[in-house]
Protein backbone atom coordinates (compact mmCIF):
# COMPACT_ATOMS: atom_id res chain seq x y z
CA UNK A 1 0.00 0.00 0.00
CA UNK A 2 2.80 2.40 0.86
CA UNK A 3 4.49 1.76 -2.48
CA UNK A 4 1.19 2.21 -4.33
CA UNK A 5 0.85 5.64 -2.73
CA UNK A 6 4.45 6.68 -3.48
CA UNK A 7 5.79 6.56 0.07
CA UNK A 8 9.47 7.30 0.60
CA UNK A 9 11.82 4.32 0.54
CA UNK A 10 12.71 4.63 4.24
CA UNK A 11 9.02 4.22 5.18
CA UNK A 12 8.56 1.18 2.91
CA UNK A 13 11.76 -0.36 4.28
CA UNK A 14 10.70 0.18 7.89
CA UNK A 15 7.29 -1.38 7.17
CA UNK A 16 8.97 -4.43 5.63
CA UNK A 17 11.21 -4.81 8.67
CA UNK A 18 8.15 -4.59 10.95
CA UNK A 19 6.45 -7.37 8.97
CA UNK A 20 9.52 -9.56 9.47
CA UNK A 21 9.43 -8.80 13.22
CA UNK A 22 5.83 -9.99 13.39
CA UNK A 23 6.75 -13.32 11.79
CA UNK A 24 9.48 -13.80 14.41
CA UNK A 25 7.03 -12.90 17.20
CA UNK A 26 4.58 -15.51 15.92
CA UNK A 27 7.31 -18.16 15.72
CA UNK A 28 8.37 -17.49 19.30
CA UNK A 29 4.79 -17.44 20.57
CA UNK A 30 4.00 -20.73 18.84
CA UNK A 31 7.13 -22.18 20.47
CA UNK A 32 5.90 -21.04 23.90
CA UNK A 33 2.44 -22.48 23.21
CA UNK A 34 4.01 -25.75 22.06
CA UNK A 35 6.09 -25.99 25.23
CA UNK A 36 3.12 -25.28 27.48
CA UNK A 37 0.75 -27.65 25.69
CA UNK A 38 3.22 -30.44 25.05
CA UNK A 39 2.26 -30.57 21.38
CA UNK A 40 3.53 -28.74 18.33
CA UNK A 41 1.57 -25.56 17.60
CA UNK A 42 1.84 -23.44 14.48
CA UNK A 43 -0.05 -21.35 12.01
CA UNK A 44 -2.75 -22.70 9.77
CA UNK A 45 -3.84 -21.52 6.35
CA UNK A 46 -4.91 -17.90 6.03
CA UNK A 47 -7.50 -16.96 3.46
CA UNK A 48 -6.41 -14.08 1.28
CA UNK A 49 -9.67 -13.96 -0.65
CA UNK A 50 -10.47 -10.34 -1.36
CA UNK A 51 -7.35 -9.00 0.34
CA UNK A 52 -5.83 -7.71 -2.86
CA UNK A 53 -9.11 -6.70 -4.50
CA UNK A 54 -9.67 -3.46 -2.60
CA UNK A 55 -8.16 -0.36 -4.17
CA UNK A 56 -5.47 1.41 -2.16
CA UNK A 57 -6.45 4.86 -1.00
CA UNK A 58 -4.78 7.37 1.29
CA UNK A 59 -7.92 7.50 3.46
CA UNK A 60 -8.08 3.71 3.76
CA UNK A 61 -4.40 3.41 4.62
CA UNK A 62 -4.70 6.26 7.12
CA UNK A 63 -7.61 4.60 8.91
CA UNK A 64 -5.93 1.19 8.94
CA UNK A 65 -2.64 2.66 10.17
CA UNK A 66 -4.28 4.57 13.00
CA UNK A 67 -6.21 1.52 14.21
CA UNK A 68 -3.57 -1.15 13.66
CA UNK A 69 -0.34 0.73 14.31
CA UNK A 70 -0.89 3.91 16.28
CA UNK A 71 -3.42 2.33 18.62
CA UNK A 72 -3.00 -1.46 18.62
CA UNK A 73 0.80 -1.52 18.38
CA UNK A 74 1.04 1.07 21.19
CA UNK A 75 -1.25 -1.06 23.34
CA UNK A 76 0.66 -4.25 22.46
CA UNK A 77 3.94 -2.60 23.43
CA UNK A 78 2.57 -1.53 26.79
CA UNK A 79 1.06 -4.95 27.49
CA UNK A 80 4.22 -6.83 26.56
CA UNK A 81 6.35 -4.43 28.62
CA UNK A 82 4.15 -4.96 31.66
CA UNK A 83 4.06 -8.72 31.22
CA UNK A 84 7.84 -8.82 30.82
CA UNK A 85 8.06 -7.61 34.40
CA UNK A 86 5.69 -10.20 35.89
CA UNK A 87 6.25 -13.41 33.90
CA UNK A 88 7.96 -16.12 35.94
CA UNK A 89 10.52 -17.53 33.52
CA UNK A 90 13.61 -15.56 32.52
CA UNK A 91 13.31 -16.66 28.89
CA UNK A 92 9.66 -15.59 28.73
CA UNK A 93 10.47 -12.22 30.31
CA UNK A 94 13.23 -11.69 27.73
CA UNK A 95 10.91 -12.63 24.85
CA UNK A 96 8.21 -10.26 26.09
CA UNK A 97 10.77 -7.46 26.48
CA UNK A 98 11.90 -8.00 22.87
CA UNK A 99 8.31 -7.97 21.67
CA UNK A 100 7.64 -4.79 23.68
CA UNK A 101 10.63 -3.08 22.09
CA UNK A 102 9.61 -4.18 18.59
CA UNK A 103 5.98 -3.16 19.09
CA UNK A 104 7.11 0.26 20.32
CA UNK A 105 9.10 0.68 17.12
CA UNK A 106 6.09 -0.47 15.08
CA UNK A 107 3.84 2.04 16.85
CA UNK A 108 6.34 4.81 16.11
CA UNK A 109 6.32 3.72 12.47
CA UNK A 110 2.54 4.02 12.48
CA UNK A 111 2.71 7.58 13.78
CA UNK A 112 5.36 8.41 11.16
CA UNK A 113 3.13 6.93 8.45
CA UNK A 114 0.16 9.01 9.62
CA UNK A 115 2.36 12.12 9.63
CA UNK A 116 3.49 11.35 6.07
CA UNK A 117 -0.05 10.64 4.84
CA UNK A 118 -1.51 13.79 6.37
CA UNK A 119 1.45 15.77 5.04
CA UNK A 120 0.70 14.48 1.54
CA UNK A 121 -3.08 14.84 1.95
CA UNK A 122 -3.86 17.61 4.47
CA UNK A 123 -7.59 17.11 3.91
CA UNK A 124 -7.22 13.79 5.79
CA UNK A 125 -6.49 15.53 9.12
CA UNK A 126 -10.21 15.59 9.95
CA UNK A 127 -10.48 11.90 9.01
CA UNK A 128 -7.60 11.09 11.37
CA UNK A 129 -9.23 13.03 14.18
CA UNK A 130 -12.53 11.21 13.61
CA UNK A 131 -10.84 7.78 13.62
CA UNK A 132 -9.04 8.53 16.88
CA UNK A 133 -12.23 9.91 18.41
CA UNK A 134 -14.26 6.85 17.42
CA UNK A 135 -11.61 4.53 18.87
CA UNK A 136 -11.29 6.37 22.19
CA UNK A 137 -12.17 4.02 25.05
CA UNK A 138 -15.22 5.40 26.79
CA UNK A 139 -15.51 5.24 30.53
CA UNK A 140 -17.41 2.10 31.25
CA UNK A 141 -17.39 -0.11 34.29
CA UNK A 142 -14.53 -2.56 34.16
CA UNK A 143 -15.30 -6.21 34.80
CA UNK A 144 -14.54 -7.42 38.31
CA UNK A 145 -11.11 -8.81 38.96
CA UNK A 146 -11.11 -12.57 38.86
CA UNK A 147 -8.42 -14.04 41.14
CA UNK A 148 -8.66 -17.29 39.19
CA UNK A 149 -7.04 -15.45 36.25
CA UNK A 150 -3.94 -14.36 38.19
CA UNK A 151 -2.00 -17.43 37.03
CA UNK A 152 -2.04 -15.90 33.56
CA UNK A 153 0.54 -13.26 34.52
CA UNK A 154 3.14 -15.91 35.28
CA UNK A 155 2.72 -17.29 31.76
CA UNK A 156 2.93 -13.91 30.06
CA UNK A 157 -0.81 -13.44 29.44
CA UNK A 158 -2.92 -10.48 30.49
CA UNK A 159 -6.26 -11.19 32.17
CA UNK A 160 -9.15 -9.31 30.56
CA UNK A 161 -9.76 -6.93 33.46
CA UNK A 162 -6.19 -5.76 33.32
CA UNK A 163 -6.30 -5.36 29.54
CA UNK A 164 -9.19 -2.90 29.82
CA UNK A 165 -7.52 -0.89 32.56
CA UNK A 166 -4.20 -0.84 30.69
CA UNK A 167 -5.96 0.29 27.50
CA UNK A 168 -7.48 3.29 29.27
CA UNK A 169 -4.19 4.20 30.99
CA UNK A 170 -2.17 3.95 27.76
CA UNK A 171 -4.77 5.93 25.88
CA UNK A 172 -4.67 8.74 28.45
CA UNK A 173 -0.87 8.74 28.92
CA UNK A 174 0.40 7.97 25.39
CA UNK A 175 -2.13 7.97 22.57
CA UNK A 176 -4.28 11.01 23.42
CA UNK A 177 -1.35 13.38 23.97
Amino acid sequence: DLMALGAPAWLVSAATEAQADEVVHAQHCFAVASTLSGEVKGPGPVSLVGVFDAPVSPKGLLTETILDACINETLAAAEAAYLSSVAQQDSLRALLRRIADDESRHAALGWQTVRWLVGQHPELKTVAEAVFDAATPRSAPLPRANPSEDWMFALGCMPSIHTGALRIQVWEDVIAP
